[in-house]
């Protein structure tokens, strides 16, 4: 948000009201499959972005990514 000085209600159309995005951004609330494509859609992005790599087996530090 601070790269493209965005507002909560600047994602309105992706996520849904200022209410809504601040459940997203404080951990409350998931993002949909919808919001991840409306937001890779506006920010041309690949939907991969949003989610974590499972870890190779027997890695450690930061190649340990949680699923």
């Amino acid at each position: 948000m601070d790269q493209y000085q965005s507002k909560t209600d600047d994602f309105k159309n992706e996520i849904g009201g200022k209410s809504m995005v601040s459940m997203v951004l404080g951990g409350t609330r998931k993002l949909s499959k919808d919001h991840i494509h409306a937001l890779c859609d506006r920010f041309d992005l690949s939907p991969a972005v949003f989610f974590d790599r499972p870890a190779p087996k027997g890695a450690t530090g930061k190649h340990a990514m949680s699923v």
